[in-house]
């Protein structure tokens, strides 16, 4: 069995304004140029790649850690809607988890897929 863990950083905005913030208070701005979400199309490229990847599927453990950002901006509809990619892609996998690195003050949304994948937050 083979684990594979993946950051993929899903916001590129955040909802507060730490002034230690190293990504969104320092010299670089390069975060105001790109899509505040990440796109559908972004995710489906990284199933194709995954897919096409030297894993074999159905003995890997995919751990996708949501990173922002403050990952919880999706919002519902999106983050239903990238988790469903994710899974229905990599549905042949040994497993496939997901993690949420957030600041906690944002109510989680709420929708189906939420409760069912992070039932633990």
């Amino acid at each position: 069995m083979r684990h594979v863990e993946i950051i993929l950083k899903v916001t590129e905005r955040c909802n507060l304004n730490c002034r230690y913030c190293y990504f969104f208070n320092k010299e670089n701005k390069d975060f105001e140029e790109n899509p505040a979400l990440i796109s559908v199309s972004t995710v489906e490229n990284l199933v194709r790649f995954l897919r096409t990847s030297n894993y074999q599927i159905a003995e890997t453990v995919f751990q996708i850690d949501l990173h922002g950002g403050e990952p919880l901006l999706l919002g519902p509809g999106r983050f239903s809607e990238l988790v469903s990619i994710i899974e229905n892609g990599l549905h042949d996998a040994r497993e496939v988890r997901f993690t949420v690195q957030t600041n906690a003050t944002m109510q989680p949304p709420a929708c189906p897929v939420f409760g069912r994948t992070f039932a633990n937050m």
